[in-house]
């Protein structure tokens, strides 16, 4: 297993990786709430514009997007970024964002996200992060790798039909 920075030549891998997220999360949205699947509808340019947004933020300054590789495969993928934030209340550190990670279904249980979370979180070490954030369908199973990993929650995000 390999761990190291995406390139552009990796979007389809990346692309796969995307595609199994973004399906898990569709089912912890119905699981949620019926119509959170309504915001959820597939646009016609999906592949194309998912694609371009992948390309985007592998390219992205004051980020980090890593893949895994197993025999010329990409297993799976983390992307985090941080941001100093403004407030008018608060001195408040770097802030780092734990966006997106995922691991195929066929390499799981390999310790491949634990790899790629430690090289996320040394590298927002070494640029003077202090915090992650990162946020997470309330019925993802995920949530449980996260709190393993002593993430902790904080804030909700609520959603209402009207």
């Amino acid at each position: 297993m390999i761990i190291r920075k995406a390139k552009s030549k990796d979007i389809d891998g990346i692309y796969k990786c995307f595609l199994e997220m973004a399906e898990s999360e569709d089912e912890s949205s119905k699981k949620i709430a019926d119509f959170l699947i309504n915001v959820r509808k597939r646009r016609k340019d999906f592949e194309k514009s998912a694609k371009k947004e992948l390309l985007r933020e592998i390219k992205e300054k004051n980020s980090i997007y890593l893949v895994a590789e197993e025999n010329h495969v990409i297993a799976g993928y983390i992307y985090g970024s941080m941001k100093k934030q403004k407030s008018p209340f608060f001195e408040l550190p770097l802030i780092g964002k734990f966006n997106a990670i995922v691991v195929r279904k066929e390499f799981r249980g390999k310790g491949i996200a634990k790899q790629l979370n430690q090289k996320l979180e040394d590298w927002m070490k070494k640029k003077g992060c202090k915090v992650i954030y990162l946020e997470v369908f309330s019925e993802n199973l995920a949530s449980e790798l996260y709190t393993k990993w002593e993430y902790k929650k904080t804030n909700y995000i609520m959603a209402k039909q009207i």
